[in-house]
């Protein structure tokens, strides 16, 4: 996030860039983490899974989680982001 590697920005070297949040990270949220993506249905489809596999016309398409992030994570991962 935020880093350059050979030239490219971390989070546009492939599809999709995965980041965890976890405590043992430089940027921590508590838990969870980040999806970048460039692709519009990828990244439809990854809000889709972190909603049941619902996106939003109440028929799931594909089985998914509910498991959202709580404010206080992502102040954490703000505060420590900026630091």
């Amino acid at each position: 996030m935020g880093s350059l590697c050979q030239g490219e920005w971390t989070g546009t070297l492939g599809d999709a860039e995965v980041f965890s949040l976890t405590p043992s990270k430089l940027v921590t949220g508590g838990e969870g983490g980040l999806v970048f993506d460039i692709q519009r249905s990828l990244a439809e489809r990854i809000r889709a899974l972190r909603n049941y596999g619902n996106a939003g016309d109440y028929n799931p398409a594909c089985l998914g989680l509910k498991r959202p992030s709580h404010e206080l994570h992502a102040a954490v991962a703000l505060s420590s982001w900026s630091a």
